[in-house]
């Protein structure tokens, strides 16, 4: 944008992706009953896409009906996804997290009860999911009851049972 104008000039035909391979979160237009967001009624992505740097693209995870969201390991190309659905109405979810290591290579994750609603164990790792930290040990996943580490196997540690939020990777 030009500040003295105003004029708005297209830099892009989509998101700035920098050199190499990314991920890119996707609405996919083939999901009868996408889920949407509560603040403005918008489908949210329920695909997730690795793109190269030649602008080639494969689809990763694809879960209709499910607003999906990845958090990637350090060190390999695996992805821990948190995949949730309305029930009911917007303001109950159901909540899967999902490893997975390749295009079609996925598995859900044991140990997570699947809802927000009643007590888990777990219930952390979905309140704590958009501020996760990958490092050389897993992910982090902090929250308001327990600090958790996700290993590239799958396996969930609770490492802490306090309130505790990574803020940076550990070494």
């Amino acid at each position: 944008m030009d500040p003295t104008t105003g004029a708005v000039t297209k830099a892009s035909k989509g998101f700035y992706q920098p050199a190499g391979a990314g991920w890119v979160s996707v609405v996919d237009s083939r999901d009868p009953n996408p889920t949407t967001s509560a603040l403005d009624g918008q489908p949210q992505p329920n695909r997730i896409d690795r793109t190269d740097g030649a602008g080639g693209v494969v689809t990763w995870f694809y879960r209709p009906g499910y607003a999906v969201y990845a958090v990637a390991f350090a060190g390999n190309q695996a992805l821990l996804i948190q995949a949730s659905s309305q029930v009911n109405s917007n303001a109950m979810y159901r909540t899967e997290f999902w490893l997975v290591a390749a295009p079609g290579k996925q598995g859900k994750l044991a140990g997570y009860d699947g809802t927000l609603q009643p007590p888990s164990p777990y219930r952390d790792l979905s309140t704590g999911f958009f501020s996760a930290i990958a490092d050389v040990h897993g992910i982090w996943i902090g929250g308001e009851h327990s600090l958790y580490l996700v290993k590239a196997s799958g396996q969930i540690l609770r490492v802490y049972g306090e309130s505790a939020y990574p803020a940076n990777g550990c070494s």
